[in-house]
């Protein structure tokens, strides 16, 4: 007798999306079914190449950490760009022939099937977020009310960031080592770069984020202890692993 396999599962399964029951029956077939783990190893793959690892908002986090006790938690520094590299990657090997059970199903059929439950899931969680959060047009004003809580703080470093004429351009003021650049006079970008904030001091340049094109009033980075002086560049959209374009502003912290 041919074997029941629970392919509609199998994706819902690799979401963490199932309890009690229905996740139980699963995880006692895959416990005897190497196929199965398989596509559940093919849908976590798939799911895993769909997000992005990125810091969350500083006024978010922020928030978060207050409302669990956990304020003296830094904010996690921006992802930037890995530096482009010209190795070749290995050719993967082919695919053994998927087993007759599962042969109706396409994987591009279950692949697609997952984008689609992700896609749900993210708007769900999407929905959650601006209820709890009040909108992604409330971040702007957020982060506006962190950064003037952080400049009256004593205890916080403030650095201005000066032009080569010695005109002020921008102001980081950083409480522990959630940074915030507050724009006081840089000129607005075209469409397509951004300014982007430098640790310096070491043997290269530290990127700390990027901080929009010149128009947003303030922005938030993570600034790791020890960071002394800075200096902001304009970049291609998006951010540079290291300094390409013009060094636009520099600083220190007194």
């Amino acid at each position: 007798m041919t074997p029941v396999h629970p392919e509609d599962d199998l994706a819902l399964y690799a979401l963490d999306a199932l309890d009690g029951e229905e996740r139980a029956a699963v995880e006692a077939h895959l416990a005897s079914c190497p196929a199965c783990v398989g596509l559940v190893d093919e849908h976590r793959t798939t799911l895993a190449a769909l997000t992005a690892d990125e810091a969350p908002p500083a006024a978010v986090w922020q928030r978060i950490a207050a409302d669990i006790g956990a304020a003296g938690v830094p904010t996690p520094l921006p992802v930037v760009p890995s530096a482009p590299t010209d190795a070749v990657p290995p050719a993967a090997d082919e695919d053994p022939p998927a087993p007759i059970h599962l042969r109706p199903r396409s994987r591009s059929t279950t692949r697609w099937a997952l984008i689609g439950a992700v896609a749900a899931a993210a708007l769900v969680i999407g929905g959650v977020v601006g209820l709890v959060l009040g909108g992604a047009e409330d971040e702007s004003d957020d982060l506006a009310e962190l950064a003037a809580a952080a400049l009256d703080d004593p205890d916080a470093s403030v650095a201005t960031l000066s032009t080569d004429a010695g005109q002020p351009a921008a102001r980081v003021v950083v409480e522990g080592t959630t940074g915030y650049v507050l724009v006081d006079d840089l000129p607005a970008l075209p469409e397509g770069e951004e300014y982007q904030l430098w640790k310096l001091g070491g043997d290269v340049p530290v990127s700390l984020g990027v901080i929009g094109d010149g128009s947003n009033g303030v922005a938030a980075v993570g600034v790791p202890a020890g960071t002394s002086e800075m200096a902001l560049s304009t970049e291609p959209a998006g951010g540079s692993p290291a300094p390409t374009g013009d060094i636009v502003a520099t600083g220190e912290f007194a």
